[in-house]
């Protein structure tokens, strides 16, 4: 059974779209004030900030790493309507770095570099971090139970 984790939700999703926050409050205020341009353009406020909302999720769940037991690799996958995909081998590793900041570890995620056959690859605030640590160092050959 192959294991899925991506970008931490943090930094996938309520990051990209801080921005959209705004318009929230600004809508209900002007909900509040009931005037009549004012409940259409809270209107549209709403819809400008849940648009946002959608597009940063739509952006955080088509990122994902996936180990698959067994084969000793991590496979890479991003892409909404043009998927790409990268296999890395662990058992050609050269070095690895894992960097986990407080917050990082209160929420588990971290950054991870990779030098293996094929370049230099990084990942930065990946959520489920230690589980991918685990996997990482073993090799691919350890896998959480279910």
């Amino acid at each position: 059974m192959e294991w899925t984790t991506r970008t931490h939700w943090l930094w996938g999703i309520l990051a990209p779209a801080r921005f959209y926050l705004l318009p929230i409050p600004v809508a209900v205020y002007l909900l509040l004030l009931q005037w009549q341009w004012s409940i259409l353009t809270a209107l549209v406020l709403l819809g400008i900030a849940l648009t946002g909302f959608i597009i940063s999720w739509v952006n955080w769940q088509t990122f994902s790493i996936i180990a698959v037991p067994g084969e000793h690799s991590l496979l890479e996958r991003d892409g909404f309507a043009m998927v790409s995909e990268r296999h890395i081998n662990l058992n050609m590793v050269g070095s690895l770095v894992f960097r986990q900041s407080l917050l990082g570890r209160l929420l588990d995620y971290g950054s991870l570099s990779i030098v293996a056959l094929g370049g230099p690859y990084e990942w930065r605030n990946i959520g489920r971090f230690r589980t991918l640590r685990r996997i990482v160092e073993s090799g691919g050959s350890w896998a959480p139970e279910r």
